[in-house]
């Protein structure tokens, strides 16, 4: 009788090991949504064996999201999730609306006919969304305005740059718009008309103005004890 040839044995099977750009998305969407609190201490040896990675993968990938500003690191403490006060979303502010009236000047004289009239619908989409209540989809398109106009000023150090306070277009307080949805489309249409007319001036006050009017917002609501930051999680 033949002898039958033994079946083979199973293969052991790895899992894919994940790169640190994979676990800081990984983590900032549990900031995000709400499954790591403000004051979480990250664990990095934890971590580490959670991922199946060297803890100095997590190490670069902590450090990372502490340059966007959502953890930090304490004395004795190690790496928590960082607590936003109002005064630091405002400090935060303060430096977008330097570098977002930067990003509206370098727009001058690149902005094409396909662009404007790209942006000008995307505009109109974030109107469209905000009278509809759908303050999610509102953000999310709002956030890929402002990253299209940084994209287009052609300036690598502050596209960097942006990518440490981008994040903070996920954040805003229940159900409380910072300006009138009318009067957002118009400020949006009104840098995009400076910028395509190639005025640099004009264009950089209206970028300017436009996230200062969500600053100012933010300080008027906080002193009335009715602005609650929170994350999106779109």
């Amino acid at each position: 009788m033949p002898q039958q040839a033994p079946e083979p044995k199973p293969r052991k099977t790895s899992r894919r090991r994940l790169a640190r750009h994979e676990i800081r998305l990984i983590l900032r969407d549990r900031i995000f949504n709400g499954e790591c609190r403000a004051g979480t201490k990250l664990i990095q040896g934890k971590l580490a064996r959670d991922f199946g990675v060297s803890v100095g993968v997590v190490r670069e990938a902590l450090l990372e999201l502490q340059a966007w500003g959502l953890v930090e690191t304490q004395d004795n403490r190690g790496v928590t999730v960082s607590r936003w006060s109002v005064d630091r979303l405002v400090e935060s502010y303060e430096i977008r609306e330097v570098l977002e009236g930067l990003a509206a000047r370098r727009c001058c004289g690149r902005m094409d006919d396909e662009s404007y009239s790209r942006l000008r619908n995307l505009a109109r989409q974030i109107h469209q969304a905000s009278v509809s209540d759908d303050w999610d989809t509102s953000c999310r398109l709002d956030r890929e305005f402002h990253h299209c106009l940084i994209q287009l000023g052609g300036n690598r150090t502050l596209l960097r740059l942006s990518d440490s306070y981008r994040f903070l277009g996920k954040m805003m307080w229940w159900g409380r718009p910072y300006a009138d949805p009318a009067i957002t489309l118009q400020k949006h249409l009104e840098i995009l008309d400076e910028i395509y007319q190639n005025h640099p001036d004009a264009a950089e006050r209206a970028a300017r103005e436009h996230v200062a009017v969500a600053r100012r917002k933010i300080i008027e609501l906080a002193a009335q004890g009715e602005f609650e930051p929170h994350w999106l999680t779109s």
